[in-house]
């Protein structure tokens, strides 16, 4: 992928393309939309937790009118939301949502899924405190 490439501006400007397209394409509010939302909160969390948090709940937004509560999509993009907060220093909205990310992915999906683990971890990481500083 472009993002493992470090090509952030390509990526950026391919998966802007696409959300352009799928507006073009689609009913306002489908969830390929929300789907490509999704992947621009990634790409933009590589250098702004806050841009990130808006596709993010941008995406959420469209997910939650049109998928189950306890659709996969929704919880992973519950966990993403959840540690863009987090870098933001805002532990206390974060939490909750890392959590209810990480349980509804491995209810879902189970336990040794890639994406319960990644939910897992962003958690694990949210909950550890920081090593201390070397003198």
């Amino acid at each position: 992928s472009l993002v493992a490439q470090d090509r952030l501006a390509d990526a950026r400007a391919a998966a802007e393309g696409e959300l352009a397209a799928r507006r073009r394409r689609l009913r306002p509010g489908h969830p390929a939309i929300a789907a490509t939302l999704v992947t621009l909160g990634v790409i933009a969390g590589f250098e702004s937790a806050a841009a990130a948090e808006q596709r993010f709940r941008d995406a959420l937004a469209i997910w939650h009118d049109a998928l189950p509560p306890d659709h996969p999509y929704i919880a992973r993009a519950e966990s993403l939301l959840g540690e863009a907060l987090g870098r933001q220093q805002r532990a206390a909205a974060a939490l909750p949502l890392l959590r209810h990310g990480a349980d509804a992915l491995r209810a879902k999906l189970g336990a040794d899924h890639d994406e319960t683990r990644r939910a897992a971890e962003r958690l694990y990481r949210a909950e550890s405190p920081p090593a201390p500083a070397a003198r």
